[in-house]
């Protein structure tokens, strides 16, 4: 049940950063065109760019967690047995929930503050406090990840050895049964 919900709330997420990332690319393309063909560069170009690939690439950090598809130096873990590698992973898992955990109340607990002081962008006096809601919430996904995936890891201690741990979706059965 959680790693549906889990499944469900990457996919949505990154569906948002794929949003941006194509409005990252239109603002871009108009500003250069403009620039080049007009003289006239698109205001706020920088604004949207540097924002919006720091939104995305929080969005969809929860998707790459969730299909452990991140970047990860496993030589240590690698020569390991399977139990001590269960606890090293859960280790790590634990670790890694506790930062993103921290990262969350963070960002969750500024808003109210940023809020009030009426923190604004400069060019289209967009909202901090939105920029930190979006952040913490890709944060509180990324930490319940890490969470699920500390859990998962622990199964070969209990002699549950079925599978690789990594979640399975739909879209991996459909291509392996095609």
């Amino acid at each position: 049940m959680i790693n549906k919900f889990l499944d469900k709330a990457s996919i949505v997420l990154l569906r948002v950063s794929s949003v941006l990332i194509w409005i990252i690319m239109a603002v871009m393309v108009i500003n250069i065109l403009g620039r080049a063909i007009f003289n006239l560069p698109l205001k706020g170009t920088t604004e949207i760019v540097t924002y919006g690939i720091m939104l995305a690439i929080i969005l969809a950090l929860g998707r790459t967690g969730f299909l452990q598809k991140h970047v990860a130096v496993t030589i240590v873990q690698d020569m390991l047995p399977p139990k001590a590698r269960a606890i090293l992973k859960f280790f790590t898992g634990i670790v890694s929930m506790g930062v993103f955990l921290y990262l969350t109340y963070f960002y969750f607990s500024s808003i109210s503050s940023i809020n009030a002081a009426g923190r604004v962008t400069e060019v289209f006096r967009f909202p901090y406090a939105i920029i930190y809601l979006i952040i913490g919430v890709g944060m509180l996904l990324a930490t319940l990840l890490f969470l699920y995936h500390a859990c998962v890891s622990l199964r070969p201690l209990f002699g549950k050895t079925e599978g690789d741990g990594k979640p399975k979706i739909e879209s991996d059965t459909k291509s392996a049964e095609a």
